[in-house]
Order: structure tokens, then sequence, then C-alpha cells
């Protein structure tokens, strides 16, 4: 799993890179089920919460869906979770990632196989590191920060069914 470093940045140790895997079309390379494994660490709390579920990309008119259930453990909370978000594509290894309410949170290009954004929320800022492992593996990285979070966020994705599946469309 990916390293969040205690300079509070993301991503590996320095002197020991993931290998990465470069994604020349982002769209299909999302579309499909994924294994979601993910680690929450309150560091203003002292807790540990994790989320174990599946993610979804399905494609609409605009681009892909984004659609994450599953079981949320964290701060005495025992239960189903989900958070959904549209991805679209204005290039074919590009995409915009928008909240549900239309609004904009980041971008994302994995044509180098990682990427890193930064999304202001108030005076909270969300650091993350997204990074293509293999055709069927994918790590997500969050460091948020500000007067109400301190929170580090690490996510494992796993391909779920055929894992050569994403090049039989585009």
């Amino acid at each position: 799993m990916e390293a969040l470093r205690s300079d509070g940045g993301v991503g590996a140790a320095p002197g020991s890179p993931p290998r990465l895997y470069c994604v020349a079309e982002l769209r299909a390379y999302l579309r499909g089920a994924w294994r979601l494994t993910r680690r929450i660490e309150d560091r203003a709390t002292e807790s540990i919460g994790r989320f174990e579920g599946t993610l979804r990309f399905e494609d609409t008119a605009e681009g892909l869906s984004y659609r994450e259930e599953g079981e949320l453990t964290v701060a005495g909370y025992s239960g189903a979770a989900w958070r959904c978000y549209e991805f679209r594509f204005p290039a074919p290894g590009h995409a915009e990632v928008f909240f549900p309410g239309g609004g904009l949170f980041h971008d994302l290009d994995l044509s180098e196989g990682a990427w890193d954004v930064l999304h202001p929320c108030g005076d909270d800022r969300y650091r993350g590191r997204f990074q293509a492992l293999a055709q069927d593996s994918l790590q997500v990285s969050w460091r948020i920060e500000g007067p109400r979070k301190d929170l580090l966020i690490e996510t494992q994705l796993a391909r779920l069914g055929d894992p050569g599946a994403f090049h039989k469309d585009d």
C-alpha cells in the first residue's frame, strides 16, 4: 500500500517509487467494477476507520458515473455507506471529476501512471495522489488538512472480472 509520508505528503517514500502503469485511454481503463478497500486515519482523534466495498464506473452520455458502496466502520459508526461522482473526458487520457451537484472536484490524467491533485474546500485542503499500478490495480491517497480535518486516507482498487476487458471497447 502506498505510504503517506510523515512530512504530510502523499506517495511512495523517497527512494522506493512504485512501478507505474501508463494509461493511454482513461475512460476505458476506469470502466467496470472494482473491489475497494480504504483505510481512514483521523489524526485529530487518533482513530482508524475502514471502508470495504465495490466501485462501479458505468457509461453515461457525458462520460462515466462513479458509485462506490460498502461497509464503513469509523468513529463509532458501522454500517452502509456510498459515494457518487461524475467523470467527464475532454480528451482520451484526461478526466474532470464532478460532485453530484455539478461542482468540479479535480482533474485526472494517468497517462504517466500518476497524478497529483489539490482541492480547496473552504479552509480545508484536499491533496490527492492517484497511481495506476497495473491494468487492474489503482491506488488513491488523500491528505486532508484544515481547521476541522486532519485525515490520511488510503484506497486500494482491484478490478473485478476480466482485467483485460477494458481494451475491448476503446
